[in-house]
């Protein structure tokens, strides 16, 4: 009887442990406290500040999805999350300091246009990735980040994904401003500035050569390094699809990127600069890359660029496949290839995340008759905005030129955009993805600009003015 009675207990404590594996294959710990308290046990498969409180903090999801071997999924609702716990110089864990990532996880905000901010107080950084960790990161804004190593807000050793965040103003002594990575990267519909460092202000990445580097429909920006002011890398494949890297500086060479292998696709490189010091020992003020190793660039701008005070956007060797619009190579680099010398025009730049050609640019209608295409040869059917494109024949760049009034860029001029201007200004909705200055006033997406796309779409009204 005893026998039968352990028999029974062992099936039950099987069944019981399945249905918690089971459980756990689809974990998900929803943080609901902006307090900086760490889990009170570890490995229990809750997520509480203290037995039976309920409390379940950022910090305390964390080290819960940290004891699980599964892709767990970390929930922050919208607001500031303010790191207050210091690192601590013996113990090393999730418990102090940066959040250590030390199993694959998914964290994701409440939303677009970064309604759930982690601020790291200049404490730390704000992630630490293991190597046998994956991180995908959505909906995010991580800030104010701090280290006397690398990645001022991320350093990783295994994989990183980043949707649709902004990772900004970091400060890291060594390499990597805001991310430091010796694994593979993907930042997509993001924005990445701000940045300090020595080599790779906004970025630095050391691949291996199955490892990837890729920034799609994001913007690299106003970071600052002494090597590498947006970006610094090398090996593996490093690619850049439909992105902009504008305003970043380095002290000696390579203002804007610095890396290889490089291939560049549909991107706008502008008003970088190198040789920020003046020592005249700078150079490539938007792209270094070295001779041996050329970059390759396929309907791109390169223009705007700097060496000092003078112009200077590439030293090095640039490979131009298709439709490029490069003003002012110089003597230190060497262009193969035919492209454009005529400098783009543009209307509006907006904080150096992505600027939309004139109407008279070079790059506007200027791209592949075929239309733009990706790495794979894959069509690209939106700009950085997430616009329709092509509006016509591709324009040159990573932002498609677009009509006035196609709010929510899907091509067309039609009552959705006056629905999803409403809903901007009076819901609170996502921002405009097209151009909102419909009425010419110079103030965009306002209650005049809504009444004057009714009237043209209702009552016969004025089209639309378009930018300049």
């Amino acid at each position: 009887m005893v026998r039968t009675a352990l028999v029974i207990a062992a099936l039950v404590n099987a069944v019981l442990l399945s249905a918690a594996v089971a459980q756990a294959t689809e974990c998900v710990f929803v943080v609901n406290s902006t307090a900086d308290v760490p889990e009170a046990t570890p490995g229990d498969l809750d997520c509480e500040t203290a037995p039976g409180n309920g409390i379940c903090t950022l910090r305390a999801a964390i080290m819960s999805a940290n004891t699980l071997p599964l892709n767990c999924k970390v929930v922050i609702p919208a607001g500031t999350f303010v790191m207050t716990i210091p690192p601590d110089p013996v113990i090393d864990d999730a418990s102090t300091g940066d959040f250590d990532i030390q199993t694959s996880m998914r964290i994701e905000g409440a939303g677009s246009w970064y309604k759930t901010t982690i601020n790291a107080n200049a404490l730390d950084r704000v992630f630490e990735v293991f190597p046998a960790a994956t991180l995908s990161l959505t909906d995010l804004e991580a800030m104010n980040g701090y280290t006397t190593g690398n990645g001022g807000l991320i350093s990783a050793e295994g994989p990183v994904a980043m949707t649709r965040s902004r990772i900004w103003v970091a400060t890291a002594a060594s390499a990597g401003g805001c991310i430091s990575t010796t694994a593979s990267l993907t930042v997509s519909d993001s924005v990445v500035g701000y940045c300090w460092s020595g080599f790779g202000g906004a970025i630095w990445a050391s691949l291996d050569p199955s490892e990837s580097l890729r920034i799609e429909r994001s913007a690299i920006q106003r970071s600052h390094a002494q090597y590498g002011g947006g970006i610094m890398a090398a090996g593996g494949t490093i690619v850049l699809v439909n992105s902009t890297v504008a305003a970043n500086e380095a002290a000696e060479s390579g203002g804007g990127v610095l890396a290889a292998p490089l291939s560049i696709y549909s991107s706008t490189i502008v008003e970088n600069r190198a040789d920020t010091n003046r020592d005249g020992i700078g150079s490539g003020g938007g792209i270094v890359t070295p001779p041996d190793t050329p970059a390759t660039l396929f309907n791109t701008v390169v223009a705007g660029n700097l060496v000092g005070l003078s112009p200077g956007d590439c030293s090095g060797k640039l490979v131009s496949a298709v439709y490029n619009v490069i003003p002012t190579p110089t003597s230190a680099c060497t262009v193969l290839g035919s492209y454009s010398y005529t400098s783009p025009k543009w209307s509006i730049h907006y904080q150096y995340e992505y600027y939309i050609p004139a109407s008279d640019s070079v790059a506007t209608n200027g791209g592949d008759p075929g239309g733009c295409a990706g790495p794979l040869g894959e069509p690209l059917t939106t700009d950085q905005r997430g616009a329709r494109r092509p509006i016509g024949r591709c324009d040159i760049g990573a932002v498609e030129r677009g009509l006035s009034g196609d709010v929510d860029g899907d091509g067309d001029r039609d009552v959705s955009d006056v629905f999803y201007l409403i809903n901007r200004l009076f819901a609170g909705g996502p921002l405009a993805i097209g151009w909102t200055d419909v009425n010419g006033d110079h103030e965009y997406g306002d209650v005049q600009d809504i009444f004057y796309l009714i009237n043209f779409l209702f009552a016969g009204g004025p089209a639309p003015v378009e930018p300049p």
